[in-house]
């Protein structure tokens, strides 16, 4: 069975960093695709609304977070669409 949107992306919010109460989603922020050995992935970008004093797990998929500012977040990515999302992100939070 396939996941619901929202359930997906509250359960990969969880999963990837331990946080569970959000404030708030946004609506889609983006979206991509890419092809993996002969599977083709769809990737849905949305944004969490957290209250500052959740604590940040993160899971054995990754080695280290860190809150940085939009620019140095842009400038760690290494794809193109992760950049991308996050620009469209900023974006909206300036139109806002």
């Amino acid at each position: 069975m396939k996941d619901s949107v929202i359930n997906c992306r509250k359960r990969e919010l969880f999963e990837e960093t331990g946080i569970q109460d959000v404030v708030n989603w946004s609506d889609e922020i983006y979206r991509f695709s890419f092809k993996y050995h002969s599977d083709v992935f769809v990737v849905v970008v949305f944004a969490a609304n957290v209250s500052e004093d959740q604590k940040v797990v993160i899971n054995n998929e990754h080695t280290e977070y860190r809150w940085v500012s939009f620019d140095k977040a842009i400038s760690l990515l290494k794809f193109d669409d992760d950049k991308t999302a996050l620009q469209n992100f900023r974006e909206k939070l300036r139109t806002d």
